[in-house]
């Protein structure tokens, strides 16, 4: 009877080992490998179209545009073009004034996945000599290289590229400094350890580039709220791998209390989980059965918990051993706590987290109970399907130089 109460804590127990100790995988592998740059590619810089889709964007896409304006990449080769999306407000008015081309889209069928699919369909109509096209989100602050730095790689052959996104506003509030940590674990810290192993960095939102020829291969066919999460299982199925550029970065300003930041975790951990579902167990049989380990990892990576529900399970499975007077139990609940700290402060400290990031994980139990807030209402099946707006605070700083680590 005991052993039998016992074994639904043992499995749990061992999924989160499972993820601290892939976590932990990837972090020495990022500490001991580090970052190569690569050689500069030879020939023309490639004509690359930015992609700024844009729904009721009329505040924010004017800094935006101006930042993709100082671009230091040869003005002939580029082009910016806004997307105005389903939009009740001045967006399209606000690109024209910025001197840039506006297309306007309206259309039932929403979506940032499928403004994406509608843009590049018509980017290969109107701009056929296109030979790359990047994607910037238009409440996001691009340094001024991001173009230059995602191009290298795209023109020394890699299908495409993602560079590091970053949280702009962490000194704002504890919420925002917890996502800059969140950010900088997953954007940083993980990449870094996959392309060291050879895999594909994979992809975050905006910040991306891609070939043309890779797009009109695989175009453009990842319809959930996690699109970009979506695509890149496309084309790990499709044996294409992210470069990964840690050299530049494009950052955006986060909700600054947990209450603006609801909804924004509940799309991202809605499409989450349903991708794991619909793509986990295709992806590692089939990963296996081609010995492909980026496919492989691909699926396997949309098992792995997220570090807010690493510490409750972790409590959960000690207070079972109390009860259930497991020591190994207690010891592997321990041992995956402690764990799940280390990888947690080492891999701050690997990207150099200022100060206040740190401070800020004192507060992260009331996040942690946000986040079991939504997780409890997605296994309901109380999630969203759909695009949902992220109330952010205006940022309107002029562009400034960034170090990169």
């Amino acid at each position: 009877m005991r052993r039998a109460a016992l074994a639904p804590f043992v499995g749990l127990e061992a999924w989160v080992a499972a993820t601290t100790g892939y976590l932990l995988g990837l972090l020495g592998i990022a500490a001991v490998r580090g970052l190569e740059d690569a050689a500069p590619p030879e020939g023309e810089p490639l004509k690359v179209v930015v992609i700024v889709p844009a729904h009721d964007e009329q505040h924010g896409l004017p800094a935006t545009l101006g930042y993709l304006a100082e671009q230091d990449y040869p003005a002939e080769r580029l082009e910016v073009i806004v997307i105005a999306d389903n939009c009740t407000d001045a967006t399209a008015t606000a690109g024209r004034d910025a001197g840039v081309e506006v297309w306007e889209r309206t259309d039932d069928d929403r979506g940032k996945g499928q403004v994406l699919a509608w843009a590049i369909e018509r980017v290969w109509e109107q701009r056929p000599d296109t030979e790359a096209i990047a994607i910037v989100d238009a409440d996001c602050r691009p340094l001024p290289d991001l173009i230059s730095a995602l191009e290298r790689p795209l023109r020394g052959g890699a299908p495409a590229a993602q560079a590091i996104y970053d949280v702009l506003n962490a000194e704002a509030s504890p919420t925002a400094a917890l996502r800059w940590a969140a950010f900088a674990l997953k954007h940083r810290v993980r990449p870094r350890g996959r392309v060291a192993l050879g895999l594909s960095a994979g992809l975050f939102g905006t910040g991306m580039a891609f070939r043309a020829d890779l797009l009109k291969a695989l175009p453009w066919d990842a319809f959930s709220v996690a699109e970009d999460i979506q695509y890149h299982l496309h084309l790990a199925e499709f044996g294409a791998r992210v470069a990964y550029v840690h050299d530049s970065m494009i950052r955006s300003a986060m909700p600054t209390t947990g209450d603006k930041g609801h909804r924004q975790q509940l799309r991202w951990e809605s499409g989450n989980a349903r991708l794991a579902r619909e793509y986990a167990p295709r992806l590692i049989a089939s990963g296996l059965r081609r010995r492909d380990a980026n496919l492989t990892l691909a699926g396997v990576e949309l098992v792995l918990l997220p570090q807010s529900l690493l510490g409750p399970l972790n409590v959960v499975c000690l207070l079972a051993a109390g009860v259930l007077r497991s020591r190994r139990l207690a010891l592997m609940a321990v041992a995956t706590t402690a764990g799940q700290a280390f990888y947690v402060l080492a891999g701050l400290r690997l990207v150099d987290a200022p100060p206040n990031v740190f401070r800020a994980l004192l507060s992260a139990p009331r996040l942690v109970a946000d986040k079991l807030g939504i997780f409890a209402r997605i296994a309901r099946g109380r999630g969203t399907n759909q695009w949902l707006r992220t109330d952010r605070e205006p940022v309107t700083e002029p562009p400034v130089a960034v170090e990169v680590s």
